[in-house]
């Protein structure tokens, strides 16, 4: 019995967050945390979806119309976007037992916020398009994962598990151009808020201030400006300054929006960095989840660890992911 398998890995936004839905450039990197997807032939029609981490049994389903159809409301809600791919790209009609492991991007049976359903979806993607010997695109990729997101997003999370390492990413109406990055010599650590955030939330209450704010254009060109200018300094291989212009940035944002993206679990953390001389920002949609934090020597981090540990937070070396050939 014919079985692929297919990975993508997850990513850190290191600038640009918000500001990227607006024309200027984010800066994201693809780290070596990933989702790997198995797709393994049946010969006996039937179709089962394991996904460890997120559903403690497999779940069987029936293709109806040759879309998936699962036996409960629940489990109709939480592989919505695991179904889109599996329509859109298509199933093998013999049948198949389809295994999606993103158990690296969870901790404690929490997301971490490292852009899961991206790489979710660049993995399945790929994974069923090389079992029907379909090419599958970048773009098509991004109508799936865009439509199952209501619209919202920057895309930058899909291009970090479509091409890896360090992107320059912009966007031009519904376009994102990316563009690779050399790493910089600079030393990352991801923290850990302890508190998971739900990404498209942020993004709709973003939209509701947008709507109704009347300085909504002054406050949003002041976010755009500071990634541009965070932009260059990480093109310039400085990441420590881009690091402590965009944190800047974000909490005048945060100020005037109200969004909670500089949460108190972010502030503890930041206050803590601040203190051992580490730059620190989220990273994402903020309000929880992950945070980044830069040092020019190892040692920094290495105190800013045993900070954290005494605090009761947690912290990870970060490994980018090296470019993908796609």
């Amino acid at each position: 019995m014919l079985t692929v398998t297919a990975s993508a890995p997850a990513k850190l936004v290191l600038s640009g967050e918000y500001a990227v839905l607006y024309g200027a450039p984010a800066i994201v990197l693809a780290v070596d945390r990933e989702v790997r997807v198995r797709v393994s032939e049946r010969d006996d029609g039937c179709f089962s979806l394991l996904a460890p981490g997120v559903a403690d049994a497999p779940e069987a389903f029936t293709l109806v119309n040759e879309r998936p159809h699962f036996a409960t409301p629940v489990a109709t809600e939480r592989f919505a976007l695991v179904s889109a791919v599996m329509a859109t790209i298509g199933l093998p009609s013999a049948g198949a037992d389809i295994e999606i492991d993103s158990r690296q991007l969870f901790i404690d049976g929490r997301k971490l916020g490292l852009g899961s359903s991206a790489a979710v979806c660049v993995a399945l993607a790929q994974a069923l398009g090389e079992w029907r010997s379909h090419a599958v695109t970048l773009s098509s990729v991004q109508a799936i994962h865009r439509a199952a997101q209501s619209g919202r997003g920057s895309g930058v999370d899909l291009a970090a598990a479509w091409y890896g390492g360090l992107l320059h990413a912009e966007r031009d109406d519904d376009a994102l151009t990316v563009a690779p990055l050399p790493m910089p010599r600079t030393v990352l650590r991801m923290v850990d808020t302890g508190v998971a955030q739900s990404t498209p939330a942020m993004l709709a209450q973003l939209e509701h201030w947008a709507e109704h704010s009347s300085d909504a254009d002054a406050v949003i060109g002041a976010l755009c400006q500071s990634a541009r200018t965070a932009a260059a300094a990480w093109q310039a291989g400085d990441g420590i300054a881009a690091t402590e212009c965009y944190s800047r940035a974000l909490q005048a944002f945060d100020d005037a929006t109200g969004l909670g993206i500089v949460s108190p679990a972010h502030r503890r953390v930041a206050a803590i960095a601040a203190d051992v001389g580490v730059a620190y920002k989220p990273s994402g949609a903020g309000g929880g989840d992950v945070g980044v934090a830069l040092a020019a020597e190892p040692e920094s981090l290495q105190a800013l660890d045993n900070a954290l540990i005494a605090a009761g937070l947690r912290s990870a070396p970060i490994h980018s992911c090296p470019p993908r050939a796609n």
